[in-house]
């Protein structure tokens, strides 16, 4: 069914805020808002790059829209979720820390014990490892010896490990550190999502290659630029990239 996941308050408007600093000295700073008035929607199929300068929010809204680490500077506005939403940035792969010495399918296993997915165990662990190319003695290896690409791929495997099917996807900068090779493989795995995605990327043939929408953060506000029949999204992409050149 189709998910959906939205940014709004009574008013049609959500604002993050910037924190600033003060001396004593001088009144407080009034906080100027990273981004306001915004009401959007996601759903099922969507594919969004979320675009902007640095700086300008983007991190700031995907971990809202995910609910989990909320910043202390969103001063007003809800977010409503329908389905279950996942995020992969830096502190997914941070996860892994805590379990070098482990291996792929110990990882999984800790995380979702007693999950229906693995309900016989190794070998299903084993089985869907292999749907993210750690297959044969890569899910059995410490995952200290696992390069940055594939933790990527261990990450994405956990995301898509739950119970529950994933709606809502959220990528902040997946193709850091990654070869070719493993970004090709995310590309195709996301080309044949069938959630909604929201991604932040300065890779631009990544988001050429799965996107089909923009969400522009430029001037505090959310701009939404979408595909149409006439205005495809490399047009769209590159009327973008044209401005901020």
């Amino acid at each position: 069914s189709a998910s959906k996941l939205a940014s709004s308050s009574t008013s049609k408007s959500a604002s993050a805020s910037s924190s600033s600093s003060s001396s004593s000295s001088k009144p407080a700073a009034v906080r100027k808002p990273l981004l306001s008035n915004m009401d959007v929607q996601v759903c099922a199929g969507d594919h969004i790059a979320l675009v902007g300068a640095n700086g300008k929010g983007k991190s700031t809204l995907l971990r809202t829209l995910i609910g989990e680490q909320a910043p202390a500077n969103i001063i007003k506005g809800d977010v409503r979720r329908f389905g279950r939403c996942a995020l992969v940035d830096q502190n997914q792969l941070a996860l892994l820390e805590s379990y070098l010495e482990e291996s792929s399918v110990s990882f999984l296993l800790s995380r979702h014990e007693g999950s229906t997915l693995f309900s016989k165990g190794e070998p299903d662990i084993r089985k869907h490892l292999g749907m993210f190319g750690l297959s044969g003695d890569l899910a059995l290896v410490p995952i200290s010896a696992l390069s940055g690409g594939l933790r990527v791929r261990l990450v994405l495997a956990d995301v898509f490990a739950g119970d529950v099917p994933l709606d809502v996807l959220l990528l902040d900068e997946p193709t850091n550190h990654l070869d070719g090779e493993t970004i090709t493989a995310l590309r195709k795995a996301l080309q044949s999502f069938s959630g909604a995605i929201i991604t932040v990327s300065h890779n631009c043939a990544f988001l050429l290659e799965i996107c089909h929408d923009l969400w522009i953060c430029e001037d505090g506000e959310l701009r939404v630029v979408k595909e149409t029949e006439g205005s495809s999204f490399v047009e769209n992409f590159e009327a973008y990239a044209r401005k901020i050149v």
